[in-house]
């Protein structure tokens, strides 16, 4: 039976049991979580510490390692030969909020430096404004607004000399199944797949649609299906995208998984 999803994620599932009187305790919980993600020709690989956070990523020819601090992830790096042991991306927190995620690469004088970065802003503990600094200058800005603990709607501005220019707008529905990209901390997902603001809800994603500025036109349509297996964890996913009213397009996404008790 097909039910509906928004993003590449992990299922948990949590044994319990009444404790009575000379009973045996509850087993221990079980946890699911992804080790591959194949969709169609590509394959993301992930291997996990102990503590059930991300060690390392490998896709097709590229592999990298997740650096921690203080229990959060503070650096992507390369282990590719040419570039080994390079970070290309890293982040600074303000407590729990990520405050600035930033991005590596060559400079004109062959110098491994941040070139561009990402500055979040946070009200009421939310993410409120995510802008994208390229080359020292605000090029893009993103807002939000949140119903609970979901992002219903994100607006996206082109910034021209510090003016910002509506250019579209994204609205989200939710399944009524709880987000499981939380299940691998960090917000490891969300860092890792980059932009997908819908990874930072509470609530599986269930149809995302564009809408372009001005002109308020209906731009794309995003449905994402997915199947369950006998373990209830998602086993595949199935993603329609309807741009421009004219190009439909279907990705198909399995998922392989690891045990840890």
């Amino acid at each position: 039976m097909l039910k509906t999803i928004g993003c590449l994620t992990v299922l948990t599932i949590a044994l319990s049991a009444c404790r009575k009187k000379d009973t045996p305790p509850a087993p221990p919980v079980d946890y699911w979580l992804v080790s591959s993600i194949i969709r169609e020709t590509d394959t993301i690989r992930l291997t996990y510490h102990s503590n059930r956070t991300v060690k390392q990523v490998n896709e097709a020819n590229d592999s990298c390692r997740i650096v921690y601090e203080n229990g959060r992830i503070k650096q992507f790096v390369y282990l590719m030969e040419y570039v080994k042991n390079l970070p290309f991306k890293s982040f600074n927190y303000n407590g729990d909020n990520i405050v600035r995620i930033n991005q590596y690469g060559w400079n004109l004088q062959n110098q491994w430096v941040i070139l561009d970065y990402d500055s979040l802003v946070y009200k009421s503990g939310r993410l409120a404004e995510y802008h994208q600094i390229s080359g020292g200058v605000r090029s893009r800005v993103n807002k939000f607004t949140w119903e609970g603990k979901n992002i219903i709607k994100e607006e996206g501005f082109d910034v021209n000399q510090e003016t910002d220019i509506p250019a579209y707008v994204n609205t989200y529905t939710y399944a009524e199944e709880a987000g499981v990209q939380h299940r691998i901390n960090g917000q490891f997902l969300f860092l890792y797949l980059f932009r997908d603001f819908t990874l930072l809800s509470d609530k599986m994603l269930a149809k995302a649609e564009r809408t372009r500025l001005p002109g308020g036109v209906l731009f794309s349509r995003t449905v994402k299906e997915f199947v369950l297996e006998d373990k209830n964890v998602v086993k595949t996913m199935e993603t329609i995208e309807d741009i421009d009213n004219n190009q439909t397009s279907t990705l198909n996404t399995v998922f392989e998984y690891t045990k840890f008790n």
